[in-house]
């Protein structure tokens, strides 16, 4: 969580909380101390079954994105490593079903933080969040070299999409 800055933000009892790639669930874990409202993604099978004992209030085995509808996950279970964009190290896919943010969590007036952790599929999740993004107050997004067969960076572009949506750049690690 300190890689992502999220111990540098103050968390109340339920502030509502949305772990985009919340893998197993480690984000809950950590903040489980500060009793928020925990909305847990996870598209790949295997880790969505630990999120139901970790501090998750919701959870949603769908892969958020900037459509709906259905799509390939690329796994990579053991390492974390699943993503919706094709690598040289995941061979083995499954479809799962796509959604954006703003379809899902369409209800959510007020939100203290968005985690994304994608595998490099970041940039579509928070194109498909532009409407939910304008009532959260903190985005914590993994922009390093995971995109693809070469390993590109997403920051780039992540930051300009924030910054177009009236976001403050507050640490870059």
């Amino acid at each position: 969580c300190k890689s992502y800055g999220i111990d540098k933000i103050t968390i109340e009892p339920n502030d509502i909380i949305v772990d985009i790639g919340a893998n197993y669930g480690d984000l809950g874990i950590y903040l489980r101390k500060f009793r928020p409202i925990l909305y847990g993604f996870e598209p790949d099978p295997e880790p969505f079954k630990a999120l139901k004992e970790n501090n998750y209030h919701k959870i949603f085995q769908v892969a958020c994105s900037d459509r709906k509808g259905f799509s390939k996950l690329y796994l990579n279970s053991t390492h974390a490593d699943s993503s919706m964009i094709a690598t040289n190290l995941n061979k083995k896919f499954l479809e799962v079903e796509t959604d954006t943010l703003d379809n899902l969590l369409k209800e959510k007036t007020q939100i203290k933080l968005i985690k994304i952790e994608a595998e490099g599929f970041e940039p579509e999740i928070l194109r498909g969040s532009l409407n939910i993004i304008k009532n959260t107050e903190y985005i914590c997004v993994d922009g390093g070299p995971e995109r693809g067969p070469k390993n590109s960076t997403t920051i780039e572009e992540l930051i300009n999409i924030l910054k177009d949506n009236n976001f403050n750049i507050l640490s870059l690690n």
